[in-house]
């Protein structure tokens, strides 16, 4: 089972996901755009957090 990073109007980020409807997935490149270094600090540390949600 893959963490949770974080849940935002409805979605749910864990460290994979898959596709997703084009108005879910603007909202997840704008978040991932905006906690970028911290994902790429999960991703080489393997130590998951949780981030704040989209506002």
């Amino acid at each position: 089972m893959m963490p949770e990073i974080t849940r935002f109007y409805g979605i749910i980020i864990k460290l994979f996901f898959g596709d997703l409807p084009p108005r879910a997935r603007k909202l997840v490149v704008e978040w991932a755009e905006k906690y970028q270094a911290e994902l790429q600090t999960i991703w080489k540390t393997q130590e998951f957090k949780k981030l704040p949600p989209l506002e």
